[in-house]
């Protein structure tokens, strides 16, 4: 699919979804067999299916993939759901506190069961607790897949179930820790049970650094755009916007939040868009819900060398044949032995030119193209 196509097909999606959201009134366009397969498939990429399908069904449009794809959806959402609450209950039998992040709370903001499609649950709990948190979550027959390894530990369970339990926030070499996370303590406030919330404008900046995280990384999809719409429709007329804009402030936020708010609220008629809004929506409409590997390079080269705290080309390369601190943390064997921590990393490149070529091209195209306009 060509970008413009993409891009059109993008927009179309969004229309329906402000249909079913009772945004805008009924697209006048008739969908092609092909063009509703084409909106599945920017749909599927951007979790926005039932959400899609919703718009679509109360237009009269059928669709059996779109039908199949939103029932799993709403047959998951009741199972994680009821998987929460007895997690849930073992953390509140052992007295561990606990707080939920984002999907498990967000999708109440969106209508009907599945309408916020998920991929697993967020929750925070003290670093303290981690351990016994593992037991619990092997005692329930999850599969430990990280441990201590980043900011939260991950765990699994057929069929669907997937849980990060969160030590932190961000990790320690974000600068989102660094700058403002690492002073917050989220069990204090209210709660019910151990179960504990933040207050919706604490949530609010949290939703804001996670998804500037994944913006300024691999980039990320339309849903967050959602997200906020609902959220600020929700809560906006109570929540007190002189902290919201202090906290930001700090977190060097302050544009990102201006943009995504602006963007959030516009997109809903995509043609009604200036040339800024437009460029700026098209970053999130080709990211997907997870962002993409060249976006990815593309911003990892640009913020390491571009700009006046850049280092130059030379030591990016460089870079690539050493380790990070956090590698070498995270290996045992380099732990011991950094000196060989070069080995490591020319093994990976060496990998990296045998198996996929194209994706090193790319970057070192990147790399020579940094500080230049396109």
């Amino acid at each position: 699919m060509e970008k413009d196509e993409y891009r059109e097909i993008a927009y179309t999606m969004i229309r329906y979804i402000a249909f079913a959201l009772k945004l805008r009134p009924l697209p006048s366009a008739v969908l092609t067999n092909e063009e509703l397969k084409a909106v599945y498939r920017v749909a599927s990429r951007h979790q926005l299916v039932t959400l899609t399908a919703s718009g679509l069904k109360s237009a009269g449009i059928c669709s059996e993939e779109f039908k199949s794809a939103a029932a799993k959806a709403r047959w998951q959402s009741l199972l994680f759901d009821a998987e929460f609450s007895e997690i849930s209950k073992k953390l509140e039998s052992a007295n561990i506190p606990y707080l939920p992040l984002k999907g498990i709370l967000l999708k109440k903001l969106y209508p009907g069961i599945g309408a916020r499609e998920m991929s697993d649950i967020d929750v925070l709990i003290g670093r303290e607790d981690a351990e016994a948190v593992r037991e619990i979550m092997l005692s329930s027959g999850y599969e430990c897949r990280m441990y201590d390894k980043s900011n939260h530990d991950v765990y699994f369970k057929k069929p669907v179930f997937t849980f990060e339990m969160h030590r932190l926030l961000f990790r320690k070499d974000s600068q989102l820790y660094d700058g403002y996370f690492s002073e917050k303590n989220y069990f204090t406030g209210n709660h019910t049970g151990l179960c504990y919330e933040m207050t919706p404008e604490d949530m609010y900046i949290y939703l804001m650094a996670h998804a500037y995280r994944h913006y300024s990384s691999a980039g990320t999809g339309i849903r967050p755009l959602i997200d906020f719409y609902l959220y600020l429709e929700q809560y906006e007329s109570s929540m007190n916007f002189a902290y919201i804009a202090a906290e930001l402030a700090k977190l060097g936020l302050t544009d990102f939040e201006s943009a995504v708010k602006n963007l959030s609220r516009k997109m809903w008629s995509p043609n009604n868009l200036n040339e800024q809004e437009r460029a700026g929506l098209d970053y999130f409409i080709f990211s997907g819900v997870y962002g993409n590997k060249k976006q990815l390079v593309h911003n990892l080269v640009n913020q390491a060398v571009g700009g006046e705290n850049g280092i130059s080309k030379t030591a990016y390369l460089r870079s690539r044949f050493t380790a990070s601190k956090r590698q070498l943390r995270n290996d045992p064997f380099y732990a011991k032995h950094p000196k060989l921590a070069p080995v490591k990393r020319f093994g990976l490149l060496l990998k990296a030119v045998v198996t996929k070529p194209k994706a090193i091209i790319y970057e070192l195209n990147e790399l020579k193209n940094v500080g230049k306009k396109k």
